[in-house]
């Protein structure tokens, strides 16, 4: 869910960032809490909410939390999150390799959204892409490439797709619920996003 936010605060420009954080900050903390065996609203589950939350917008915004008003979480001297790590981790060779072998592989069309979602992220445009075509077009097949190359640059690119089944397809891929740990049942929930 603090993935969601994050995409929120980046891309829907909330009025109030500091209310939207406060009314959902215990949501977003759950994991943290139940990881870390703590109480609940204990300020030290919100300050790791708070640090996985400005790792993710430093992806997108230079200041961080700062951009958007949001508290500035303490940092202490704690090994990184797997998480995180796993996402930095990808074999570099192996990227490599895909990448030459499968960039002439792509059809203009392909090319022309591979191009343009690459130099998007490149230039920290924020923007969000969809693709639509009919099973078979290579939809797959440019996604993973467009996850290569981003990996092999060394940035994070998070695949997630709606169906364990289609998760399976992308490389390193997960579903939504998974990445984003979104309820599985969000009619029972209290507050969802």
């Amino acid at each position: 869910m603090r993935r969601l936010f994050c995409s929120i605060l980046i891309h829907c420009n909330p009025s109030n960032p500091l209310n939207l954080w406060e009314s959902f900050r215990q949501s977003l903390s759950k994991d943290i809490q139940a990881n870390l065996a703590l109480r609940d609203g204990n300020d030290d589950v919100y300050n790791e909410a708070l640090i996985d939350i400005d790792r993710h917008i430093r992806d997108y915004v230079i200041r961080g939390l700062s951009e958007f008003h949001l508290p500035t979480p303490v940092h202490h001297e704690a090994p990184l999150d797997v998480e995180y790590m796993s996402e930095k981790n990808y074999n570099i060779a192996e990227l490599t390799e895909t990448i030459t072998r499968d960039e002439p592989r792509l059809l203009p069309e392909q090319r022309e959204i591979y191009n343009e979602i690459i130099d998007s992220v490149r230039l920290n445009q924020g923007k969000l892409f969809f693709l639509n075509a009919p099973g078979g077009t290579g939809k797959t097949f440019v996604i993973n490439l467009i996850l290569a190359k981003l990996r092999a640059e060394r940035r994070i690119a998070i695949a997630c797709a709606s169906s364990g089944i289609a998760a399976t397809l992308l490389q390193g891929g997960r579903t939504a619920h998974s990445a984003f740990k979104l309820p599985m049942d969000i009619g029972k929930k209290d507050n969802p996003i």
